[in-house]
């Protein structure tokens, strides 16, 4: 269970990354007509949902878990007086029902690496389940994301091995619907090869009961035995016309990091990858798996 504290953490972190707020305002704005009925995954404290309301929602049905975040977000709906028209559901996303036509559904629960929250998880099973409460023309947000992918080498004195490391995702820039482009040698960490697509999510796709594109097998050339993992940023088409990406600016803080997944070079050890995110590479004519851990990585902004 949440503290009080924990709950105004949660809430500030979200509002203070400025870039993630506007983009989903954009797209609410772009997306919702009045009159239409919308659906918040994963509410949380209920920023979307309430952009959804005032952008002329006549229902907005808030699903959240944690009954913490529930409370504070009937809170605030009351002071704005939007709690007639926001409906909280507190439970898990899979296991609500819904007893009524569904226009617009948006999730915030992109993820880190896209797989574990968002178009291809929670997004995806609550589609499946809701299908006949779903308007033929429903409009999804986001409507598309990729996954991109980037192998660097790491120092043998700088092991990423549990949270915080800090320096690992600086050298890379992503340029919006668009190839990666590569920035070498900054943040003590070598580049391997070239950036690639590794997963591409379309949300019908995803309703109609397809992940989307899966790219498997890169060949990245190098002869170096540092120890060698995967960094991981993902680009997410909000709506038509608004993009967001995890890949961070020098000039926008954001509040979502970047994973470093190990690349294991012996698959007989591994662990048992994620069964939606199983990927085999060729490295140095070495066969790898991404497997758990995942380590989670901030962009450190000097």
């Amino acid at each position: 269970m949440m503290t009080v504290g924990e709950v105004i953490t949660y809430q500030l972190v979200l509002l203070s990354d400025t870039l993630r707020v506007d983009s989903y305002r954009e797209a609410i704005v772009r997306t919702v007509e009045p009159g239409q009925v919308v659906v918040d995954l994963g509410s949380g404290a209920g920023v979307l949902a309430r952009f959804a309301a005032l952008a002329g929602a006549s229902r907005v049905i808030a699903i959240e878990q944690k009954p913490e975040l529930c409370a504070l977000h009937e809170h605030i709906n009351r002071a704005l007086g939007l709690d007639e028209v926001i409906e909280i559901v507190n439970g898990r996303v899979e296991d609500v029902r819904l007893d009524r036509e569904v226009d617009v559904v948006v999730s915030e629960l992109i993820g880190d690496l896209v797989d574990d929250e968002g178009m291809s998880g929670i997004m995806a099973a609550f589609l499946a389940a809701q299908g006949r409460h779903l308007a033929p023309d429903v409009r999804l947000i986001p409507l598309e994301t990729v996954l991109f992918g980037q192998v660097v080498e790491v120092p043998e004195d700088r092991e990423p091995t549990s949270r915080g490391e800090k320096e690992a995702v600086a050298c890379f820039e992503c340029v919006l619907a668009g190839e990666p482009r590569v920035l070498t040698r900054l943040g003590g960490l070598t580049t391997v090869g070239e950036p690639f697509r590794l997963l591409s999510v379309d949300a019908h796709g995803v309703r109609s009961g397809g992940m989307g594109e899966l790219v498997e097998g890169f060949s990245a050339a190098g002869s170096s035995s540092l120890p060698r993992v995967m960094a991981c940023w993902f680009d997410a088409c909000l709506a038509e016309g608004v993009h967001l990406d995890s890949r961070g600016t020098s000039k926008v803080s954001s509040s979502w990091g970047w994973p470093l997944v190990p690349l294991l070079s012996d698959p007989a050890t591994a662990k048992t990858p994620r069964d939606d995110l199983q990927l085999t590479f060729s490295l140095d004519g070495v066969n790898h798996d991404i497997g758990s851990p995942v380590v989670e990585a901030r962009l450190c902004r000097g």
